[in-house]
């Protein structure tokens, strides 16, 4: 079985475990859009980016199962986590 890990954040890194082995890992880097006007944008472009690079990965590698790190916003993220 072919996992793909991901912990999506501002620098969003991602790793293939295949048959409990790690394969891979990598992160996907983020142009810097200081450049633009408004805050807003800044956050969608990096968003459209990261997206783009991840169905790049997703058909690249073609995993059977993704996972996704849980995020939490706040200061405090580890103690938010009740679960």
């Amino acid at each position: 079985m072919k996992i793909m890990g991901l912990d999506i954040s501002t620098k969003t890194g991602w790793a293939i475990i295949e048959n409990g082995r790690l394969q891979e890992h990598g992160l996907i880097p983020t142009p810097d859009f200081m450049d633009a006007i408004m805050e807003d944008y800044r956050l969608l472009k990096r968003a459209e980016h990261q997206a783009t690079e991840l169905a790049s990965l997703v058909q690249s590698h073609n995993p059977d199962v993704i996972v996704i790190e849980q995020t939490n916003a706040g200061k405090f993220r580890t103690a938010q986590n009740l679960s």
